[in-house]
């Protein structure tokens, strides 16, 4: 187990940041959790919300001002403050790194404090979007480049396509709704990460357990995530899961397909629930013969709590892609 003080949260860019800020915003009033948001805009620092540390860097690169989308900027102001960077980076055993890539910062910034971060012997895992269609192909691009870099600097790298996770309703909502809704599986499971490193009550779960299976599947994978609550709530779960367009995508991975099945639950959760919600999905998957595994995260302290669940899948990779 780790303590809440060896763990290091960061936020990079923008779009890190908004992502840092909902996260501050769950774990409020717990001791220990340090969370930053890193930038090299001066001013959108100005307005980090309560609750995030603010760490500006680059001032001898942008004049504290954003990288204006330039990938090279980003990463030139990043490895100009490595020092400052590394001040920030000491002491920590875990770091979770946030990102929107496409972007100057994002893009530029996190795979330098990804390195130093792995340099400085640290747990290190990454969770990142890549942009809507609409935003633009050179974006877009930027981001695919900058998710392959970054599965090579970290244990854990899950990087979500804006484009493929967003549900079916997602166009007739306000922008605001829209993107806070698309933050929600990334945040549940940045949250996820943290306790399973944090606590100690897990059935087949560990940090080494979801490296190993992002490492198979080189971070492209989808993660749908789902809760229920109260009677026959391992059977909703199944339903509803394979209803929501995440979890139809997930469960449509071609062979060879590696599956990561997660339940994050009370500790009035019962082997049998585990089991139907297990072989339902497996059932619905369109590969019969995927490798799968199923594990739990327990909550002893928080009795009727709903089920949450993530599915994460994807398409395994030769070994040899990573060299």
């Amino acid at each position: 187990m780790i303590r809440s003080d060896d763990l290091l949260v960061v936020g990079v860019g923008g779009g890190g940041r908004r992502l840092a800020a909902r996260l501050a915003e769950r774990h409020e009033g717990e001791d220990g959790l340090l969370i930053y948001a890193a930038d090299t805009d001066r001013r959108d620092l100005e307005h980090t919300p309560a609750g995030l540390e603010r760490l500006l860097f680059g001032l001898a690169t942008t004049a504290g001002l954003g990288a204006g989308g330039d990938e090279a900027k980003g990463r030139a102001a990043a490895e100009r403050d490595t020092d400052l960077l590394q001040r920030v980076l000491m002491g920590h055993r875990f770091v979770l790194l946030l990102a929107g890539l496409g972007g100057g910062v994002g893009s530029g910034a996190t795979p330098v404090l990804a390195r130093l971060a792995q340099d400085a012997g640290c747990h290190v895992a990454i969770l990142a979007t890549v942009p809507f269609g609409f935003e633009g192909d050179a974006r877009r691009s930027t981001a695919r480049r900058t998710w392959d870099h970054l599965h090579k600097l970290s244990g854990v790298c899950l990087c979500l396509d804006a484009d493929q996770w967003a549900e079916d309703d997602l166009g007739e909502r306000p922008l605001p709704e829209a993107f806070a809704r698309l933050d929600q599986p990334l945040l549940a499971f940045g949250q996820l990460l943290i306790r399973i490193c944090r606590d100690g009550n897990h059935l087949n779960l560990d940090f080494n357990a979801v490296r190993a299976f992002c490492r198979q599947v080189r971070g492209r994978c989808r993660v749908a995530c789902q809760e229920a609550e109260g009677e026959d709530r391992a059977v909703r779960l199944v339903q509803e899961l394979t209803r929501s367009r995440a979890g139809r995508e997930a469960l449509a991975i071609p062979e060879p397909s590696r599956a990561l099945l997660i339940a994050e639950a009370g500790p009035d959760l019962t082997l049998g629930e585990v089991d139907r919600v297990s072989r339902g999905l497996r059932d619905a998957a369109a590969d019969h013969h995927g490798q799968w595994a199923t594990a739990v995260l327990l909550d002893e302290s928080a009795t009727d709590r709903p089920v949450r669940l993530f599915l994460l899948a994807g398409r395994a990779e030769a070994p040899a892609a990573d060299a």
